[in-house]
């Protein structure tokens, strides 16, 4: 099970019990597996979506999910580390943990925070089992290198059903903007477009779990493609305008497309007119609201 605490406090676990089909339910809730993880997700649809594919490979790799903490053997904080408010977050919501660990538990902490902050991210006292900047490194100090063949599932899709009716896909990684009071850019490392036959293909694996919303994503959506332009890449779809025109002439089955973290910088009339050209892309940009005031603009370094 992955689940995400509630921002308001990291104290109060907001728990979006997931409903499976029968060919997850019996990859999760597998009673005579020793090996059972439960995750937990701080921080953005980003995070989300990294934990999803980290627990799809836990499976892959023999571990069943749980519920509840004092259900595993393996417990796993997803962090966030944006904000001072995060990386506090983060710090207390491992040291509550700790505070209940069994004999029998591992707790580890991956993600943005301690890729921030490393193992300070706790008190000296919290003695953690594990800090990984990424959940492809925590996945890998969990498989028995020795072993050349591992315990794969038939799982359905690259992504797991949580049973929500939206989904979250990331289409690129990182951020070249370097604004003043950012600290992606030091985090995520710099913007990298993911390939348009990535992204189709994700999206087929999402329509074909019943998913009616699938919603972009990225530190600037808006900037899809300019990386590949930079490097003189002439890809054909170099741009967040083709990409959506890609999703929609592939999947007109799609009921809804929505477009989160959108940055003016690259809007462009293509973009709007492609947005406007389907009707199941949602109406709208979601841009940050200061992003119209020329002083904090300034300030922000953008």
């Amino acid at each position: 099970m992955f689940c995400r605490v509630s921002s308001n406090s990291a104290k109060i676990w907001t728990l979006q019990r997931l409903w499976f089909s029968k060919t997850i339910a019996e990859l999760f809730y597998m009673s005579n597996t020793p090996k059972k993880v439960f995750l937990l997700t701080l921080g953005c649809p980003k995070n989300e979506v990294d934990s999803e594919f980290l627990l799809r490979d836990l499976i892959q790799n023999g571990f069943a999910s749980v519920i509840e903490p004092e259900q595993a053997t393996h417990i796993i904080v997803n962090t966030c580390g944006f904000l001072a408010s995060a990386l506090k977050e983060a710090k207390e919501t491992m040291e509550d943990l700790y505070k209940q660990k069994q004999p029998h538990q591992q707790i580890f902490a991956v993600g943005c925070a301690v890729k921030r902050v490393g193992p300070q991210l706790v008190d000296p006292n919290t003695k953690l089992d594990g800090f990984f900047a990424t959940w492809q490194e925590l996945l890998g100090s969990f498989t028995n290198p020795a072993s050349k063949t591992k315990a794969k599932p038939s799982l359905p899709s690259t992504r797991l059903m949580t049973g929500l009716p939206y989904a979250y896909l990331t289409i690129a990684y990182g951020c070249d903007e370097n604004c003043h009071f950012c600290t992606i850019p030091s985090i995520k490392g710099p913007f990298v477009s993911r390939p348009a036959s990535e992204i189709s293909q994700e999206v087929h694996d999402l329509l074909a779990l019943g998913y009616q919303e699938i919603i972009l994503i990225a530190q600037n959506t808006t900037a899809y493609g300019l990386d590949w332009k930079k490097q003189g890449n002439n890809t054909n779809c170099n741009s967040l305008a083709k990409l959506l025109d890609l999703i929609c002439q592939n999947f007109p089955q799609l009921p809804w497309l929505r477009i989160m973290y959108a940055y003016p910088d690259y809007i462009t009339q293509d973009l709007i007119d492609t947005m406007a050209s389907y009707p199941n892309i949602c109406h709208y940009l979601d841009i940050p609201q200061q992003h119209v005031v020329p002083a904090v603009l300034k300030n922000m370094g953008r």
